[in-house]
């Protein structure tokens, strides 16, 4: 994805900015989960991931990971990686 012009890069600013804040507060949820956050959670994923921008190719990217939202946004188990990258954590097992 190349932004092409300051508004578009901007709009790709801001939607990094919230998806990176949600993974941090979703890695501190997973080391002490708590039931009452669930549905603020799945409210702020629908915020970030179901908004329009200026910039067709990012919403079109944002559409498709809303999509995948089950697989993305686990809180009913917590346990399970906030990653899908499996290999990588064989590794680091080994």
């Amino acid at each position: 994805m190349e932004p092409v012009n300051e508004g578009q890069r901007q709009a790709v600013a801001q939607v990094r900015s919230d998806i990176w804040r949600l993974y941090g507060d979703l890695k501190a949820y997973k080391r002490s989960p708590n039931a009452n956050m669930v549905e603020q959670f799945e409210k702020r994923f629908d915020s970030v991931f179901n908004r329009k921008t200026s910039y067709q190719t990012l919403d079109k990217l944002l559409k498709r990971l809303y999509g995948k939202k089950e697989e993305l946004l686990i809180l009913q188990r917590p346990e399970i990686p906030n990653h899908t990258n499996g290999s990588e954590t064989d590794l680091r097992d080994f």
